[in-house]
């Protein structure tokens, strides 16, 4: 793959609610890139309902990234209580600082070409006092990817969150739908256009269910589903090979 240049950059992966598939489409797409010889490092500011560190979804991002670095940089903050990051904390004792947030996001960016940073459920999800997801993707400087749930009910959930971003003065790179279920609901054949209609954003893609979710699975899912090739030109890297 060609680099435009080699500043590195970053995508910030959000997500419309809990539970939508931020980590398995992250996985998809940081897969695709290191199969073009991107090195991508990753990053997960906050992981919540960790027993230990590194968390379940550092270490799929990590496997499908091909990313081996240290797993402390990536996931500055783990905590066990499945909630969010602000208040999980808060019972461990622990504020979240953007400052170290920032830090690790530069010393991966020192490693790698690209990284890829997954937020915690949504986009105003609490971090600290005065800092939420959104918060965080402007820190990173990084476009945001917004994952949605394919089925009844995102059409309303979805359009907040891109109102939300836009506000905020954050670039969205596109949006992906994800279907969660195997059994879709009929909401699916209508739920992509009128997320366009309704906010002129970007639809890349809608990411089918697999049952089979292994990096590489991901990664042919991704290539076949998503508009990679447009995300890849909004993020600042070439498609070709």
């Amino acid at each position: 793959m060609k680099r435009r240049s080699r500043r590195t950059r970053g995508l910030f992966v959000t997500g419309t609610d809990t539970g939508v598939g931020k980590t398995l489409v992250a996985c998809a797409i940081a897969r695709a890139l290191a199969d073009r010889g991107i090195a991508v490092g990753v990053l997960k500011p906050a992981e919540t309902g960790a027993a230990r560190p590194p968390g379940s979804d550092l270490r799929q991002l990590a496997a499908a990234a091909r990313d081996r670095g240290d797993p402390a940089l990536r996931a500055p903050y783990t905590f066990r209580a499945p909630l969010a990051p602000w208040i999980a904390g808060a019972l461990e004792g622990v504020r979240i600082s953007p400052r170290r947030i920032l830090a690790c996001f530069r010393a991966i960016a020192r490693e790698r070409e690209f990284v890829i940073v997954e937020g915690a459920g949504g986009l105003r999800v609490p971090y600290a006092r005065g800092l939420d997801g959104a918060g965080i993707a402007r820190l990173l400087g990084a476009p945001v990817l917004i994952v949605a749930r394919d089925a009844l009910g995102t059409i309303n959930h979805t359009v907040l969150t891109i109102e939300s971003a836009r506000r905020q003065g954050l670039r969205i790179a596109g949006i992906v739908l994800n279907r969660i279920r195997s059994r879709p609901d009929p909401s699916i054949d209508s739920n992509a256009s009128a997320i366009a209609e309704i906010t002129r954003a970007r639809i890349l893609g809608t990411f089918p269910y697999l049952a089979r979710r292994d990096p590489a699975a991901l990664a042919r899912a991704a290539h076949r589903h998503l508009d990679l090739p447009q995300l890849f030109a909004t993020i600042g890297l070439d498609a070709g090979s």
